[in-house]
């Protein structure tokens, strides 16, 4: 079962997410983007679901961490976010992100672009 690390601070999303995601992958959860970093480093998931706007360290700021440092770069990351416009959308890809999915989202959007994301990565 592929490992999946959710990285939201709202913890009824976190709970939403560890609900629709539970059955096909095994769950892990950090809360902003520096637990972020010590989880993937501590527990090597197959792929990174990541909200943009966290307190301690942002989600962009975590992103770019993880594709500048080479034991974490190939690990797929999306972007889950409420930010909407074009540029926030082409920052994300530029950083590094593998898939970007804007805010509300349906449970559907969110395995397929996992799948995708796992399908066409090294995961």
């Amino acid at each position: 079962m592929k490992k999946i690390l959710i990285v939201e601070d709202d913890p009824r999303l976190c709970s939403l997410y560890q609900l629709e995601l539970k059955d096909q992958f095994e769950v892990i959860e950090a809360h902003n983007g520096q637990e972020a970093l010590e989880a993937v480093e501590q527990e090597k998931p197959d792929l990174v679901v990541m909200d943009i706007m966290m307190p301690v360290m942002d989600g962009l700021e975590a992103l770019s961490k993880l594709k500048d440092k080479p034991a974490t770069a190939a690990i797929p990351v999306i972007l889950l976010t409420a930010k909407v416009l074009h540029k926030d959308v082409i920052d994300g890809y530029k950083r590094g992100a593998d898939y970007y999915i804007t805010k509300p989202f349906t449970s559907r959007e969110l395995i397929n672009g996992i799948n995708m994301c796992l399908k066409n990565g090294s995961a």
